[in-house]
């Protein structure tokens, strides 16, 4: 879709403009960062409602909503992580079609949007209804007839998991692990969890090619429950790798073990002061963000360099 809608004016907020000007130049320094902060944590109270373009789309969101104030003020929510995505769509694209995502742990739908326009089909999984209610918004704001939303967790059994639901403004931070992050509630709630390789036969997906893994620690979890689909098509994988997750793989042998043989493992970080992601050396003890991708797929996705010799 080719929208062009701007962003609301507020007559009263001229430092909000100055902010979002700031955040969507095409570097950002340290200093720049902080003096946008400032600003915004000055003047943008109480947060506001907004509705502007994005990649072809529109976007309403709130600038309480650390995800849709990420958009609002830099154009994109963990942009590193996004412009890495929205390549491997594109270099997928070119060589071998448009390509399947699967978007496990969806949250509101920010990262399926960004690409949404690069690819054949999303499937996208989230448990938690406030951020579903808001995803379903937004697919049916955009009449995004190729993103199916599933309202379920993916793990490694099917029923119902202990979840604990964010307490703060970042709906990321939910999880079916106990104690991922303090700003999360101490009481659990049950929602529906169910293995991956599951859903994929008896719902007949298409097969991934690229799969987004951000579930709060239980990345292990929802690969052993997918391990068949993964082990058949051996998709792209861009993963996030917090504490707990750590602690559940134990080691990189154990993260190795639950992705595919003979796998390339690359850390993710940003750029500056150029706004982009940098790949390098993937260490288990310290990398926040992996990805992952077959060795013979590495020339498709320009990353031959990385498996030379």
């Amino acid at each position: 879709m080719g929208s062009r809608h701007a962003a609301r004016p507020h007559p009263k907020r001229p430092a909000i403009w100055f902010c979002r000007a700031l955040g969507h130049l095409p570097f950002l320094f340290d200093a720049q960062e902080r003096l946008l902060w400032f600003l915004r944590n000055r003047f943008d109270r109480p947060g506001m409602a907004f509705d502007i373009a994005f990649r072809g789309y529109r976007y309403r969101g709130d600038s309480d909503d650390v995800i849709d104030r990420g958009v609002y003020y830099f154009g994109a929510f963990e942009w590193w992580v996004v412009m890495l995505l929205d390549d491997l769509v594109r270099r997928l694209a070119d060589t071998s079609g448009k390509p399947v995502l699967y978007d496990i742990g969806a949250n509101t739908g920010h990262h399926s949007l960004y690409v949404a326009g690069g690819v054949k089909h999303i499937y996208a999984f989230e448990p938690y209804e406030p951020a579903l209610k808001k995803f379903r918004e937004r697919i049916a704001l955009n009449g995004l007839s190729h993103i199916d939303l599933l309202p379920v967790g993916l793990g490694d059994e099917d029923g119902e998991a202990n979840y604990y639901a964010p307490a703060t403004d970042n709906r990321g931070t939910g999880s079916f692990l106990a104690g991922t992050t303090p700003q999360n509630s101490r009481t659990a709630i049950r929602l529906p969890m169910i293995r991956g390789d599951g859903v994929v036969k008896e719902r007949g997906l298409l097969p991934p090619d690229i799969v987004k893994l951000d579930v709060e620690g239980s990345e292990k979890l929802v690969l052993r429950g997918l391990a068949q689909t993964i082990r058949r098509h051996r998709p792209v994988i861009l993963g996030e790798l917090l504490s707990a997750g750590r602690w559940l793989f134990g080691d990189e042998a154990g993260l190795r073990a639950a992705l595919y043989p003979d796998c390339v493992l690359l850390e993710v970080a940003r750029r500056k002061p150029w706004r982009g992601y940098r790949l390098r050396r993937f260490d288990f003890a310290t990398s926040e963000q992996f990805l992952c991708f077959p060795r013979e797929r590495a020339a498709d996705l320009g990353l031959a360099r990385f498996v030379a010799g």
